[in-house]
């Protein structure tokens, strides 16, 4: 589906294709846009219509306003596909594999380009302020990881605080095809 005649991002989350990225409430001038957990544990944009002033740029930068609204009622599974190659791998460093849930990779990953000078600081998903809703948290210090260790894959807008990160230089984003596609 193309850009067209919707002018706000309520139309993609009226169609069931908002995943949740949080990249609309980061770029809305007005603050028109929020996102909420629904009744089955999704994220979904929701646009306040009082403030909004249409002027679009939600709908610019969504990465979901691309995919045409038949795929996601298809009873065909569109997520498998040729598999060219699986990997698996764990950080080397026990504790950070012991406290993670998934091998602690990103984590040690991160780890070390903070600690060797090539990195100043990441956005990852983490606990927070919620322990039983990951989202998203700057980390500047190999000592704030603790915050991204044990959070598990739900969704999280991690791009919905894209409008507070100052300065993207030397910053690692660690997210998923659809929080990068928004980029």
């Amino acid at each position: 589906m193309e850009p067209g005649n919707e002018v706000t991002i309520q139309f993609v989350a009226d169609q069931g294709l908002c995943n949740g990225c949080g990249t609309c409430t980061a770029v809305c001038p007005a603050g028109s846009i929020t996102v909420n957990e629904s009744h089955n544990g999704l994220l979904v944009a929701s646009v306040d219509t009082g403030t909004c002033t249409r002027c679009r740029l939600c709908v610019d930068v969504c990465s979901a306003i691309r995919v045409d609204p038949s795929v996601a009622s298809a009873t065909e599974d569109h997520f498998h596909g040729n598999v060219l190659q699986a990997v698996c791998g764990f950080a080397t460093d026990e504790r950070l594999r012991s406290n993670a849930k998934s091998g602690g990779v990103a984590t040690a990953i991160v780890q070390y380009m903070i600690e060797t000078g090539r990195a100043d600081r990441a956005l990852m998903a983490g606990i927070d302020n919620n322990p039983l809703r990951p989202g998203p948290v700057i980390i500047e210090s190999v000592s704030d990881l603790t915050a991204a260790q044990s959070s598990w894959y739900c969704p999280v807008a991690l791009n919905s605080v894209l409008d507070s990160i100052d300065n993207f230089d030397r910053l690692i984003f660690t997210g998923l095809s659809c929080h990068i596609r928004c980029l």
